[in-house]
């Protein structure tokens, strides 16, 4: 039974696996046009946002969603703030702010999205 269980979890693993590797984007070189992904400048966001844990309820987080909004109207997209409450789970007591970041590519057409 145990042999059985651990094919099991073997072969989940590694449909899961399969499944995470279909889903990344392919890194185009550093030269790639702004309209097409590439890895070193992604990276170079997440090097910006991951310099210091930035937990809900933080004055990091703040920073961190400044700097999203920035660089999303930088590039063109409009950017709404969705906000709702959670309870204070990181350090804390009562509830905290969390806040979606939204970006908006604006469309060419008067229709629906």
């Amino acid at each position: 039974m145990a042999r059985r269980t651990l094919i099991s979890w073997l072969i989940a693993l590694a449909l899961i696996g399969v499944g995470m590797l279909s889903t990344v984007p392919v890194s185009a070189d550093d030269d790639a046009q702004a309209t097409e992904f590439s890895a070193s400048r992604a990276m170079e966001h997440i090097v910006e946002i991951a310099q210091h844990p930035h937990p809900m309820g933080s004055s990091e987080i703040v920073e961190v969603r400044r700097y999203l909004v920035v660089e999303l109207e930088g590039m063109g997209l409009e950017v709404d703030l969705q906000i709702s409450t959670a309870p204070a789970f990181y350090g804390g007591t009562g509830t905290v702010d969390v806040v979606n970041v939204i970006g908006w590519i604006p469309g060419l057409k008067n229709t629906k999205a």
